[in-house]
């Protein structure tokens, strides 16, 4: 079965919510705001495709005297991720002090965050992935409670077998890039699982404002007002979205 088309705005600020499969946090305590979903596919194709992982970065990349880099895939190819120092409750911490690791950090914990059903697990996610000014545990929960309801699970205890989320991201772009802050746009699929409407495949926009905070890239509250960017909404690979700036990243 196919996903409706969907497209959610924001319902207010400091409320995590779900927008057809992704969890988003908006304004004051936001992590991951502005969403669009929209078109439901079937299973199987590009949808389903997992994000890539982290690798290493060229040591060529051009950089300021504060270590952030110019430009974080110079030549104009891909972004070639890079990896996490170590890792705090299974999550990735210890990205570079550079552009490359504020995307990489960004595409990380976007997808780590609204992949997961768990309650608990929310938490532990949000804590280490978070500069403190997303708001209190609850808000993490609230994101994990708000996916269960979209899919009609039980909104506690264990999530039932054949029920999933998992984002898989494929493309981005910067806005508002400093030193230690920047805006990452992502470009992607939301892929749900239930047994009642099978497997779903929607796009999704996420932007995460991203903040170096004690030696880390972390996720920092949005700005009461924030832009959604949804008109950059289009099928990722396409034209469409290589005119809307749309930037590759790789292995």
């Amino acid at each position: 079965m196919t996903g409706h088309n969907t497209f959610l705005t924001a319902p207010g600020p400091g409320r995590w919510w779900v927008a057809a499969g992704v969890l988003i946090a908006v304004a004051a305590t936001a992590a991951v705001a502005g969403a669009a979903l929209a078109g439901g596919t079937p299973a199987g194709g590009p949808a389903a495709e997992a994000p890539p992982t982290a690798s290493s970065a060229s040591a060529s990349e051009p950089a300021h005297e504060d270590g952030v880099v110019e430009d974080p895939a110079p030549g104009g190819g891909p972004l070639r991720l890079v990896p996490a120092g170590r890792r705090v409750d299974d999550v990735p911490v210890g990205y570079p002090h550079e552009l490359a690791g504020a995307v990489s950090a960004a595409i990380e914990y976007t997808t780590l965050f609204s992949s997961n059903l768990d309650l608990d697990r929310a938490v532990e996610i949000g804590r280490v992935m978070s500069d403190g000014s997303l708001g209190s545990d609850q808000v993490f929960r609230d994101g994990a409670i708000g996916l269960r309801e979209l899919l009609g699970a039980p909104l506690s205890g264990p999530v039932p077998q054949g029920v999933s989320a998992t984002l898989g991201i494929n493309a981005y772009q910067l806005r508002d890039v400093s030193a230690d802050r920047v805006t990452v746009l992502t470009l992607g699929y939301m892929v749900t699982s239930t047994p009642v409407a099978g497997t779903q495949s929607r796009l999704a926009l996420i932007p995460a404002d991203m903040v170096w905070h004690d030696g880390d890239w972390k996720v920092t509250a949005r700005p009461d007002g924030a832009p959604e960017y949804t008109e950059l909404r289009v099928q990722p690979g396409s034209a469409q979205a290589k005119a809307a700036g749309w930037l590759d990243f790789t292995q």
